[in-house]
């Protein structure tokens, strides 16, 4: 996993704790990482998540997953999830596409953030 994907998370929510970091390779070949983590919020409710990353040149996709019961890589869902995941690096967004990531910057209070595919003129 690229140090430091993790830290803007950690930064911003001093409750989440890294469980594990680790590795795998699906069976189109792409490696995944992978990042399990806790998070314990102020009234004493835990979530428990699991975060796969893969990346081809500039484009990066990631999976997350949230239990209030802990898991991991190893559950057999989680596996079967893992190792049907592609990444295709010609894929053209769709309106859907840029709405659903436009939403999750805005949940994050990323107002500024434009990917290059959204670049207005």
């Amino acid at each position: 996993m690229p140090e430091g994907v993790m830290e803007p998370m950690k930064k911003s929510n001093p409750g989440v704790e890294v469980l594990e970091t680790s590795e795998s390779v699906n069976p189109n070949g792409r490696s995944i990482a992978i990042a399990r983590y806790v998070t314990k919020a102020r009234n004493g409710s835990v979530t428990y998540s699991l975060r796969g990353f893969v990346a081809a040149g500039d484009i990066c996709g990631d999976l997350e997953f949230y239990s209030s019961k802990e898991f991991g890589a190893e559950n057999a869902d989680i596996k079967k999830i893992l190792a049907s995941y592609r990444l295709t690096e010609n894929y053209t967004p769709r309106f859907k596409d840029l709405f659903v990531y436009a939403k999750i910057l805005f949940d994050q209070g990323n107002y500024k953030k434009q990917p290059r595919f959204m670049k207005l003129p």
